[in-house]
C-alpha cells in the first residue's frame, strides 16, 4: 500500500518544489519592480498627510489594497501569463513586510490616466497635471481623487468634467469621514474647499 503511494508523494514533492522556485523567481522580479529608480522621490519627500490618506483610502470597505493597482502597473500586457503574475504580485504586495518600498513605488509611479495621450505616472506628476500644484501642496480631497484615478485610470478626466470631479471628491470625503478616517474638523474644512483644477485654476464650488 505504501509503495503504491510513493509515486504520488514524489509527484507532490516535485510539484511543490516547482511552485516554490516559480514563487521565488516572481518574488525576485517584484523586488526589482519595487527597487527605487533614479527619478523616484524618497518616501520622506511625501507629506505624512498624503501617506495617511493613501493608506486610509485603500483600507475602506470594498476598496482593494493598493498592491492591486500597483501589481497591474507591473503587468500591463493583456496575456494570461501577465494576468497570473498580477495575481501573485498582488498577494506578495499584500503580505510584503517592506511597506515603505511598496508605498514609494505606488506614489512615484502608479498610472493616473492619459490626458491628451500623455501618460501620467505618480502623485508628483498627477498633482501638477490635474491640479497645477506640487505634490507637497495636495489637499486631502485632491489626494483622494488621485487614489481613485489609480483604481480607474481610464475614467473621464477631471479637467473635462470638473463638476463630476467635485461631486466625486465630496463623495470620497464623505466615505472617509463615515469610515472614521477623517476627524469632523478635517471633514468640514475639506468639504468646504473649492476644487481648483490645473486646466484654468478656476475654483469649482
Amino acid at each position: 500500500m505504501v509503495s503504491r503511494l510513493l509515486p504520488f508523494f514524489a509527484a507532490l514533492i516535485v510539484l511543490g518544489l516547482f511552485f516554490a522556485l516559480v514563487l521565488t523567481g516572481l518574488s525576485h522580479n517584484l523586488d526589482q519592480h519595487l527597487a527605487a529608480r533614479q527619478q523616484d522621490l524618497p518616501l520622506s519627500e511625501f507629506t505624512p498627510q498624503i501617506i495617511r490618506t493613501v493608506i486610509a483610502f485603500h483600507q475602506r470597505p470594498h476598496t482593494p489594497h493598493f498592491g492591486r493597482p500597483l501589481a497591474r502597473s507591473f503587468t500591463q500586457t493583456p496575456t494570461l501569463n501577465a494576468y497570473l503574475r498580477r495575481i501573485v504580485y498582488t498577494c506578495l504586495l499584500i503580505l510584503n513586510s517592506n511597506l515603505d518600498a511598496s508605498l514609494a513605488a505606488y506614489l512615484n509611479r502608479i498610472p493616473l490616466g492619459k490626458p491628451e495621450h500623455r501618460s501620467i505616472g505618480g502623485f508628483p506628476q498627477g498633482a501638477r497635471v490635474y491640479f497645477g500644484v506640487p505634490h507637497t501642496r495636495l489637499r486631502i480631497g485632491e489626494t483622494l481623487l488621485l487614489c481613485d484615478r489609480a483604481l480607474h485610470p481610464v475614467e473621464v478626466l477631471p479637467s473635462i468634467h470638473p463638476d463630476q470631479a467635485l461631486e466625486k471628491r465630496n463623495r470620497l470625503l464623505q466615505h472617509m469621514y463615515n469610515a472614521g478616517h477623517l476627524a469632523p474638523s478635517e471633514y468640514r474644512l475639506e468639504i468646504n474647499q473649492p476644487l481648483s483644477l490645473a486646466a484654468d485654476h478656476r475654483p469649482i464650488f
